[in-house]
Formats: structure tokens, sequence, C-alpha cells
């Protein structure tokens, strides 16, 4: 039986966090949206956005800003943020790769026009 040799992902392109969305406001104060930190520091690899993915995409009226490889964290969704250089990204889609070497999520992201405020950053 022949065996597949699969890539070793090495992740050299920088550093991102993932944040998930929920109320940051006071107890007994207005509900306000922000981001509350999920995981830091993952390094990611930066992957090319394919046609079929964009124009996929765009289909569903979003813009594709990045596409990442990040280690595989399947708590990661579409209801959660990145950041890459203080730019706060929606994850519109996070597929998760188990063959890869290590196991590795793609995170399709598209940027946000309005930042949240990040619990805890005054």
């Amino acid at each position: 039986m022949k065996t597949q040799k699969t890539e070793f992902l090495s992740f050299n392109d920088g550093i991102t966090d993932v944040f998930s969305v929920d109320n940051i406001a006071p107890p007994g104060n207005k509900p306000k949206k922000g981001l509350i930190a999920k995981f830091s520091g993952l390094r990611f690899e930066y992957k090319t956005i394919g046609v079929k993915r964009a124009y996929t995409a765009m289909q569903a009226d979003v813009k594709l800003s990045e596409l990442i490889q990040v280690p595989m964290h399947r708590e990661i969704s579409t209801q959660d943020v990145a950041t890459i250089n203080g730019r706060q990204y929606e994850i519109v889609q996070a597929q998760h790769f188990p063959d890869t070497n290590p196991a590795s999520s793609v995170l399709s992201l598209s940027r946000l026009e309005v930042n949240y405020d990040i619990a805890g950053i005054p």
C-alpha cells in the first residue's frame, strides 16, 4: 500500500488573535458588543484566494480580504473575529483539515469596516 507523503506546514507569515463577539459592558449598563479573547498568539501562513473561492464569496455578497492557515482549533467558527497587525477581520468560513501535517484550519477573512472594542483594553 502506497503512503501519501504530506508536506510539513510552517505557519511563518505572522501571528493572529481570535476573539469571540459578546457583551463587554459592565453589569447594569446598556449591552455593548465587543471582543473577548479566545485564542491569542496563533501563528499563521497566508494562502492564495483562488478564483473559485473568490467568485463563490462574491455570489454571497462577501468580499474576501485574506485567506490564512493556522494550527487546527475546531473551536474557531464563523461567529469569531480574527486580528492581524491591528486590523479586524470577520471569519467568513473556517475549514478544518485533520490530514495535514500538523492538522490545520483554513480561515477565509473579510475586513470589518467598523472595529469592535476589545474587552480589557480602554
